[in-house]
């Protein structure tokens, strides 16, 4: 039989669950009919970049971050799959490329072919063991060697071309200095139109069976699933860049509207500030309740295990409470003493 008090917790688990899901449910519903209002109306292209950018960028990079970290299997799969295609060119090539190069055309053919022959008659006389160390050593031996050869490649086309570039060089470096600072004021961001939101996937179904803790569990594992695939989604979409400021026609806005302007910002830096850390207050606030609660929860079940092992222990009666037993006679009757 079931345990009335776990039946209690995880109806309650679920219903909080339940709210959370309804909560982001709204919350993500907001979020897509803004996505959808931008799609409609669609972005102005060819502006220049905001002047809030760095900040709207610093927050889309922590949303995506923390995005990437809670998916980290993706990431193990592309590290796998990069490492299998280099061991598949590795491979493929039995004679490193710094000594293919140095080799004429005739001899080239002969050399590939010898390697050919002389590996499979080695890997026939060499145990399973004896070859997987000689090809890690080997495909390390390549990798070192294509290293060098590539770095001596990049320094020779860095010689031969400051060799011919010099006398351009020094000429377009006067007028390159000038419109730097130009270039970088007209850099045209690449505008994309939001995507067309995707439909909710069908909320979990309400518990029918409450008496049943395993049917229970099963519920409140779905809902986590469930908020985890919420919270992922709502990260994916309040991450998508903002449409970009018309500064044109800021530019001719009064003073006072941009003073005004200027005053709203800060006042609303400064109330986030103060939710962050009163938000941060309150979380430590509930996590000294919660290890309380804890303790007060460990506490009544040691008293609950002492009153029950004290309602099983075995009592002593006296010879009279025994005869009254056996003769039926109330504990209240009985021979009384005049006074």
């Amino acid at each position: 039989m079931d345990d009335p008090n776990l039946i209690d917790e995880l109806q309650r688990e679920v219903e909080s669950k339940e709210a959370v899901i309804l909560a982001l449910t709204s919350q993500l519903e907001t979020t897509a009919e803004q996505l959808e209002r931008m799609r409609r109306t669609g972005p102005v292209g060819g502006q220049k970049e905001s002047g809030f950018g760095p900040g709207v960028n610093a927050q889309i990079r922590d949303f995506l971050a923390e995005f990437d970290e809670s998916s980290p299997l993706e990431h193990f799969e592309r590290i796998e799959i990069g490492i299998e295609q280099i061991l598949e060119i590795l491979a493929g090539s039995n004679t490193s490329i710094a000594e293919l190069r140095k080799l004429p055309k005739s001899e080239l053919e002969s050399t590939l072919s010898d390697d050919e022959e002389t590996e499979e008659e080695l890997d026939a006389e060499k145990s399973p063991e004896e070859a997987e160390e000689d090809f890690w050593a080997a495909t390390k031996a390549r990798l070192l060697q294509e290293a060098e050869s590539q770095d001596d490649e990049e320094e020779m086309g860095v010689l031969f071309s400051g060799e011919k570039e010099d006398s351009s060089s020094e000429s377009a470096a006067k007028n390159d200095g000038g419109n730097q600072a130009e270039a970088k004021a007209n850099v045209v961001q690449p505008i994309a139109i939001p995507p067309e939101p995707e439909e909710l996937p069908e909320l979990p179904k309400p518990v029918t069976t409450i008496t049943d803790a395993k049917k229970l569990e099963e519920a409140v594992t779905e809902r986590d699933q469930f908020i985890f695939y919420l919270v992922a989604r709502l990260r994916r979409a309040e991450s998508y860049p903002f449409p970009p400021i018309n500064w044109e026609s800021v530019v001719s806005v009064p003073e006072d509207l941009k003073k005004s302007v200027m005053v709203l910002e800060k006042h609303l830096k400064d109330h986030l500030r103060q939710s962050e850390l009163s938000v941060s207050l309150e979380r430590a606030a509930l996590t000294r309740e919660r290890s309380k609660l804890c303790q007060v929860k460990s506490q009544l079940q040691d008293e609950i295990q002492k009153m029950v092992a004290i309602s099983n222990a075995p009592t002593r009666s006296t010879p009279e409470e025994r005869m009254n037993r056996l003769f039926d006679i109330p504990k209240d009757t009985g021979p009384k003493t005049l006074e």
